[in-house]
């Protein structure tokens, strides 16, 4: 899922990238400090709307190079500036020109603008006298020139509040989603499960485990969990204190227990990557995997039939600038990785794929289109995934999660979906993060004794 604490103190970020690992305020919020600008608002001059920033909310000063000009020139006052749930900023003024009529446009990152159209009541979202935003988005605010430019807001996320690092499976007739509960500075101690029968309506089901009370060997750091069938039962990987283990349950909705007492994979076994964000694979042949890593390489262990113990040891592999969420899965003969590069708290959190002849590897990337799911307008950290196919069907679709909207970051996430779609040739086609999996009214993809619906 993310970088375990111990590597980190060996990583170096930028000023800007490290005042983002900071948790983002609640919306309204009083300002408080930061390391640099995070902070804020419009200032109308005679040309039109000039930005300052600020550290604390307080003290200010004024950007000369970076704001908005009204189509008609000045003639702007009053401005406000606030930011929706669809990741849109919104900037109000009282245009003069228009007989001191309310006006706004849009923006997902305030140098690109929409043209400017009459504010009516519903256009509107609470301003605030001074709106955090993430301080990278001030650095690129500043290198960028301004454009007139057509502004899409963000799909509504799957499921609600803060969640990240998605896995998405599929049990008999329904689908099942198992996040990350975010919490400040990913001290995540529990795990939950959603449903759906047709992936537009998910219903938050149970929480399936507590590392505080159901394990003896970790309390914290409950990250990336990932569950699979296989013989009557179900198996829940995840980590927790950096380490991964198992749990079974008879059903996908748990609870799950700890089946070992003890971690499945430990920290400092040999092998070059961080025990986290484990992901099952069974393939045709019934051998199990266990894939997962965080480093330089991603690892996988063969399971025995039992599911819980390892069969060998580890292989590596190699994958195209890996940093972890390794995700595995088969297709007219041929397996699929997708994994996850940069860091979760940066913008540029993405999703790169490649190809193998075998579960083991090795894995060549991709030709074209390495990167198939990346930041767009305000949907920014748009990786850490899963897969899911709908059964008897060539229909996919990923989970994956994003820096929350309109107040969020590395440690506060949600979980979104995507149609996943391939050419001719099999490859894998670029998912816009703007782009909605359904629209509204649609009845989804519901599942019928085991298969889904033909189109």
């Amino acid at each position: 899922m993310h970088l375990p604490l111990a590597r980190h103190r060996r990583i170096l970020f930028a000023v800007a990238l490290s005042a983002t690992c900071l948790l983002a305020p609640a919306m309204g919020a009083a300002p408080s400090k930061w390391p640099v600008d995070a902070w804020i608002r419009p200032l109308a001059l005679v040309d039109g709307v000039r930005w300052q920033v600020s550290d604390d909310g307080t003290h200010w000063r004024q950007l000369e190079h970076a704001g908005f000009t009204p189509p008609n020139g000045g003639g702007l006052r009053d401005p406000q500036l606030s930011r929706g749930v669809d990741g849109l900023f919104r900037l109000r003024w009282r245009d003069d020109r228009h007989g001191a009529q309310w006006r706004y446009a849009k923006s997902a990152d305030l140098v690109h603008w929409s043209d400017a159209a009459a504010a009516g009541a519903a256009d509107g979202v609470p301003a605030t006298a001074a709106l955090w935003v993430p301080p990278w988005m001030i650095k690129e605010m500043l290198a960028a020139p301004a454009a007139r430019v057509s502004v899409a807001p963000a799909p509504t996320p799957a499921l609600e509040g803060f969640t990240a690092d998605p896995a998405i499976r599929v049990f008999g007739d329904t689908y099942y989603l198992y996040p990350t509960s975010d919490k400040p500075h990913w001290q995540t101690t529990d795990f939950s499960v959603w449903t759906s029968s047709n992936l537009v309506q998910w219903n938050k089901q149970a929480m399936v485990l507590d590392v505080t009370r159901d394990l003896g060997w970790a309390r914290i750091e409950a990250w990336a969990p990932d569950a699979i069938a296989r013989d009557g039962k179900f198996f829940f990987y995840f980590c927790a204190g950096g380490e991964i283990g198992v749990a079974s349950a008879a059903t996908p909705l748990g609870p799950f227990k700890d089946v070992l007492g003890a971690p499945l994979i430990r920290k400092g076994t040999g092998i070059e990557t961080n025990p986290i964000d484990p992901y099952p694979f069974i393939d045709d042949d019934g051998q199990a995997y266990l894939y997962y890593g965080n480093g330089r390489l991603a690892n996988v262990y063969r399971l025995k039939p039992d599911m819980v113990t390892l069969d060998g040891p580890p292989a590596a592999i190699a994958l195209k600038e890996f940093r972890e969420g390794v995700v595995v899965f088969k297709r007219q003969g041929k397996y699929y990785f997708m994994w996850s590069i940069d860091d979760a708290r940066s913008p540029d959190y993405r999703v790169g794929w490649g190809v193998a002849d075998s579960p083991l590897g090795p894995v060549t990337p991709a030709a074209q289109n390495f990167i198939v799911l990346q930041r767009h307008g305000a949907a920014v950290g748009t990786a850490h995934h899963s897969v899911v196919n709908v059964p008897g069907t060539d229909r996919w679709y990923v989970a994956y999660h994003r820096h929350a909207l309109p107040v969020g970051g590395g440690y506060q996430r949600q979980t979104v979906l995507a149609r996943m779609e391939f050419d001719a040739a099999g490859n894998i086609l670029p998912m816009d993060p703007l782009a909605a999996p359904f629209q509204p009214g649609d009845i989804g993809e519901p599942i019928v004794d085991g298969k889904g619906l033909p189109r």
